[in-house]
């Protein structure tokens, strides 16, 4: 019973830390997702602004 016990608590321990260390990942990867989504949507305008002076 007490391993049982003690294998529970690491597992929690060990599901904390993982949570604590990606936050700060995931919120990068979502501020990079979102500059990339900008710049291609730059790009788009840009594509178009070339397109017409091209006609």
């Amino acid at each position: 019973m007490a391993a049982r016990l003690h294998k529970e608590s690491g597992r929690r321990l060990f599901k904390d830390l993982k949570q604590t260390f990606s936050t700060p990942f995931k919120d990068a990867n979502q501020k990079f997702a979102k500059r990339q989504e900008t710049s291609s949507k730059l790009l788009d305008k840009l594509n178009q602004m070339k397109d017409n002076l091209k006609n």
